[in-house]
């Protein structure tokens, strides 16, 4: 398996194993924000310095929580397969053209 989708695979594991004990999921995402990213003039782009926010699954969190998984679940896919995606093929609607059994730690 990809090394990415294998680390997509691993957290959707450890946030159904916490659901499961009944303690609140979290996950890690890089800060969005323009203290968190450095220009390297040489390389000629912005890279990320590391911050992280943390998103805990809550009663009000709980759809954007979701779409987070879904979203992993359609990355996860198209690692996969070698596929890519743009901003115009990218499902806007609520159907995703990948399962969203690809989260299923068991597979």
């Amino acid at each position: 398996m990809n090394k990415v989708a294998n680390r997509i695979k691993q957290t959707a594991t450890l946030v159904r194993s916490k659901i499961q004990r009944r303690s609140k999921p979290t996950l890690s995402f890089p800060l969005r924000s323009l203290s968190n990213v450095k220009y390297h003039p040489k390389k000629g782009f912005l890279e990320l310095k590391g911050k992280k926010k943390i998103r805990t699954l809550t009663v009000a969190t709980v759809k954007t929580f979701a779409q987070t998984l879904r979203m992993m679940s359609q990355a996860k896919s198209l690692v996969e397969d070698d596929e890519i995606m743009t901003k115009r093929t990218c499902p806007r609607t609520g159907t995703m053209h990948a399962s969203t059994n690809n989260l299923n730690p068991t597979q």
